[in-house]
């Protein structure tokens, strides 16, 4: 499901340094919205040291 380079981890990072919201990026990257929720999550919950701004959520 991950296919290419970036990683699911990259995914959800798009979400979270752009600000947009995750229907939109999941659109684009062609990733069920869920899904793709479910990784921000994740990725939320991990530390800080991922280099990746917690930004509030942008589901909506």
């Amino acid at each position: 499901m991950c296919g290419g380079g970036g990683g699911i981890t990259a995914r959800p990072a798009l979400v979270l340094d752009s600000g947009r919201r995750i229907r939109d990026v999941g659109r684009e990257l062609g990733v069920n919205h869920e899904t793709l929720r479910n990784w921000v999550a994740q990725l939320r919950q991990e530390p800080v040291q991922q280099g990746v701004s917690l930004a509030p959520d942008t589901t909506r």
